[in-house]
């Protein structure tokens, strides 16, 4: 069986992660993503490349707020 997953953010490596634990190498497995690294939001930013010890989790960009994720409060 031949598989393809597009995009390589959390969902993409979860569900390739569980299909490889469930099918093992019976199965092929593709991944692709638009980006050049894997990821998708979630970033590691790294201080310099002579310092790599020293980094930090940037994750995603922005949040978006929608009146049917939104709470308001009295």
């Amino acid at each position: 069986m031949r598989i393809v997953i597009v995009g390589a953010g959390i969902s993409g490596a979860l569900i390739s992660l569980l299909l490889r634990r469930q099918f093992g190498p019976s199965i092929k497995l593709a991944v692709f993503d638009k980006g050049s690294n894997l990821g998708g939001r979630m970033i590691t930013s790294y201080d310099n490349e002579e310092n790599s010890h020293c980094s930090i989790d940037v994750g995603a960009q922005y949040l978006t707020l929608t009146k049917s994720n939104g709470v308001t409060s009295k």
